[in-house]
């Protein structure tokens, strides 16, 4: 199964002010917080944002709506959940803009590398092969504990936590080495990271980030438009057209 979030489907709005909102620590509390702090030419100040998610939990449509084989699929955490972020300033939605093609988000808020391994080596044997796959990696020391089968296909964590006390790091290494190893020469693929340490110990492109999204905790759409701009280009060079 496909790992999403646990949450049905539904579209999240801000009915409680101490509650978040969606996947994340955007909520109306802190957005008025801001906007005194940042002003009315603030991006954010007005940006309408909702959170729809499929059955899944994914922030996508319903997974047996998607042309897989004609699709580029796009992995990750929170980053590319887009929390902060309307779905039009998403990683995935700016790069199926930016490519004419249709881009998967898979993003899940939280996840660590074994999750998003997990889902990518489930894609591989369950799913046509898509145009290609991209990894924007989480930190190497997160790591996902899981329910036992829920009836999905995709996996949905129960529980996530960020372990300090074991080596995780290496773990998630060699997890990500073994998801390479299955896809190599199969379809073009993008890895990349806004995390220092994980880029530098996957050796892959460390993404830049310029600006924060509107929970000021995510990149924002800036920083989104120039890693969907950078991943582009990497899968053009690969051969990857509509």
């Amino acid at each position: 199964m496909l790992i999403g979030t646990y949450r049905k489907s539904q579209t999240y709005y801000w009915d409680n002010p101490n509650k978040s909102v969606g996947n994340g620590p955007d909520n109306p509390k802190e957005h008025k917080q801001y906007m005194k702090k940042f002003g009315k030419g603030w991006y954010y100040y007005q940006k309408d944002i909702s959170y729809v998610q499929n059955s899944h939990g994914f922030r996508e449509k319903e997974l047996d709506e998607v042309d897989w084989s004609n699709s580029i699929v796009v992995l990750g955490c929170s980053m590319v959940w887009g929390c902060g972020n309307a779905i039009e300033d998403t990683i995935p939605y700016i790069l199926q803009e930016t490519l004419g093609i249709p881009t998967v988000n898979l993003g899940v808020s939280g996840a660590g590398l074994d999750l998003s391994t997990y889902n990518s080596l489930f894609l591989h044997n369950h799913y046509p092969r898509p145009k290609a796959i991209v990894h924007i990696w989480s930190g190497m020391a997160r790591y996902m504990e899981f329910k036992p089968d829920n009836g999905h296909r995709f996996i949905v964590p129960s529980h996530q936590d960020y372990c300090i006390s074991h080596d995780w790091e290496s773990k998630n290494k060699l997890l990500v080495e073994l998801e390479r190893t299955v896809w190599k020469d199969k379809v073009p693929r993008y890895e990349g990271s806004f995390f220092k340490s994980t880029s530098e110990k996957l050796n892959i492109d460390q993404l830049e980030r310029f600006d924060n999204s509107r929970d000021q905790y995510h990149p924002g759409y800036m920083s989104n438009q120039s890693a969907a701009k950078t991943i582009a280009q990497n899968l053009l060079k690969q051969g990857v057209k509509k």
